[in-house]
């Protein structure tokens, strides 16, 4: 995702133009790009896709469908106030949701598809919600002609709180779904909330945003999950503006691999969930000095796979495991690569109660282990240094 921001309209000033004008496809760049600036279609709140004029170059676009009788194959839609869409499949090329908008669905197996996969929901601070809990709908991406293949859904937050009740799923025409939330507004602190039977079958991607998993039937996240990190807020769930947290018990599918990329944050939030296996590409942190971590708080994290910190660059910011930590009775693998050009740097702190298995260390970076972890717990060191912190039990 890809967001363009601006103190006045764009293609007003400022210019941003491209050696080559892009393809278009049904009048808009893609679904992965817009603009946070102020969008000339309402002459407020900003937030919008974006097209390509030859003079001068992207602007936000303009001439939206909106009207529930008018999401058809093509148009881009945009609500402003709460509408409820039609029965069976309702397409569209991309959904804008403005102001405190509900879109709500005449049925639960009623479905929302969107050509281009382009969900936005602008910046007018207000709480926004896409189906209920009592009728969620369905949410794909692709349009009828995705029969093979991967489509994304693009997810574009940008103020305030908005709830997605629909079960987000495959295309029903063939084509894999893999979900990517971005914030849309850097530094706004929004947040996304996933509280739908989600079973699509692709990656979920957070890319410098705020998730929260809520759903209370079946998995938010259902497959491996990326949290990519890289920008700063002030939002109050903390001072790293990618985070993915649990408001309630075993929201990811508890074969998940999850991948932090810089400064990610998985955030258990005192619940408890297992996973598969986690890897921390350490190439940077944030203006706050966030590390890349998954915590638990009073919560547990039950691990069936391995911990894996390949090529750290970053010999500043160490990735971090905190709070509870469960092995599932078995021998997990903590491969921790060597800092580059700081070999003797801690690679991996664990600052976990661990239980019920065996670290097994390889890889020649430096293991950090400073929480009191029971008789249960046992350490295998096959490689590299192990730094123990606490005079507690391993």
């Amino acid at each position: 995702t890809l967001t363009l921001n601006a103190n006045t309209i764009l293609g007003t000033n400022p210019f941003v133009t491209l050696d080559a004008a892009p393809t278009l496809t049904n009048g808009m760049i893609g679904g992965w790009l817009v603009t946070a600036a102020g969008d000339p279609s309402n002459g407020a709140a900003g937030g919008s896709f974006v097209t390509y004029d030859p003079v001068v170059g992207i602007r936000a676009l303009v001439g939206y469908a909106t009207t529930p009788t008018t999401v058809l194959a093509g148009n881009n839609v945009r609500f402003t106030g709460n509408a409820t869409l039609l029965p069976g499949t309702n397409t569209a090329n991309s959904l804008t949701v403005a102001n405190g908008t509900t879109v709500s669905f005449s049925a639960a197996s009623a479905l929302l598809d969107l050509q281009s996969g382009g969900l936005l929901f602008n910046n007018s601070n207000n709480g926004k919600a896409i189906g209920s809990l009592a009728v969620p709908g369905r949410l794909t991406a692709g349009g009828p002609t995705a029969t093979t293949g991967t489509r994304e859904l693009f997810i574009h937050q940008m103020s305030n709180t908005t709830t997605i009740f629909s079960n987000i799923v495959d295309n029903p025409a063939g084509a894999a779904v893999a979900v990517v939330i971005g914030q849309g507004n850097i530094g706004g602190g929004s947040v996304t909330v996933l509280s739908g039977n989600n079973t699509y079958t692709g990656l979920t991607y957070v890319n410098g945003a705020i998730a929260r998993l809520n759903s209370p039937v079946g998995l938010a996240v259902p497959g491996n999950l990326v949290v990519n990190g890289g920008v700063t807020t002030t939002g109050a769930l903390g001072s790293s503006a990618s985070m993915v947290q649990l408001a309630a018990n075993n929201q990811i599918a508890p074969g998940a691999t999850v991948t932090i990329n810089g400064p990610g944050r998985l955030d258990l939030n005192t619940f408890s969930q297992q996973i598969a296996n986690i890897v921390f590409n350490n190439d940077g942190g944030d203006m706050n000095g966030e590390v890349p971590a998954v915590l638990t708080s009073t919560g547990l994290l039950t691990l069936t796979g391995s911990v894996s910190v390949p090529t750290p660059t970053n010999p500043v910011f160490m990735p971090l495991v905190a709070g509870n930590l469960d092995l599932a009775a078995g021998a997990r693998t903590f491969a921790v690569d060597p800092v580059a050009a700081m070999p003797y740097q801690i690679g991996l702190a664990v600052n976990a109660g661990v239980r019920n298995g065996t670290i097994t260390k390889t890889g020649n970076g430096m293991l950090f282990i400073g929480g009191v972890s029971g008789a249960t717990a046992a350490a295998n060191i096959t490689a590299g240094p192990l730094n123990l912190g606490n005079t507690g039990i391993l």
